[in-house]
């Protein structure tokens, strides 16, 4: 699968009428790729591609597709996408021609009154974004180079407790995980 990764950028080079691109998960030569259709592919406009995206994602896609008009985050069969709320305004200032948006279960951001605004140029913004409410734990050694994996565990809900002689309890309302460790 690393070698297919490493491949994408080289089939872009290639590719000089690529239009639309999807991509099942961010590969490792994401940043490669989007460089590459930058450079290469001047009928570009359609990018689709699940997993986390991060600050250079995010500054790659502004700096080398200004002129993108279709992107999509959103979830896959086993995964969501992932991108907080500075990137996606990374994203939505530097792509300035976007005319959809589609960040439809994409973990990380709400879609407040700050992004509504910017994205009020866009024809199309298909959201719903939010901060998910449940725990995940990850493995880091399971997670695929675009930072995709199944969590190992997942606890719903607004707060959760264990009762034996550790007591872990969580808050959604404020953002954060907070675990207590305490022999009583």
């Amino acid at each position: 699968m690393l070698e297919d990764d490493l491949r994408i950028p080289e089939l872009v080079r290639r590719s000089k009428d690529l239009e639309h691109l999807e991509m099942e998960t961010k590969p490792s030569s994401f940043l490669e790729a989007v460089a590459e259709i930058g450079l290469n592919c001047p009928w570009f406009v359609g990018l689709k591609v699940r997993g986390l995206i991060g600050r250079e994602d995010a500054k790659a896609l502004a700096r080398c597709l200004p002129e993108l008009k279709h992107l999509e985050l959103s979830k896959s069969y086993l995964s969501k996408s992932y991108l907080t709320k500075d990137e996606l305004l990374v994203v939505i200032s530097g792509c300035r021609k976007l005319e959809t948006l589609t960040v439809k279960d994409c973990l990380g951001f709400q879609a407040d009154d700050e992004i509504l605004k910017l994205v009020s140029r866009i024809e199309r913004f298909e959201h719903e974004g939010f901060v998910d409410k449940s725990v995940h734990m990850f493995d880091q050694r399971n997670l695929t180079s675009g930072g995709v994996g199944a969590p190992v565990h997942k606890l719903d809900g607004h707060k959760w407790f264990l009762d034996k002689a550790s007591i872990f309890r969580r808050a959604a309302e404020d953002g954060f995980l907070n675990i207590w460790d305490y022999e009583g």
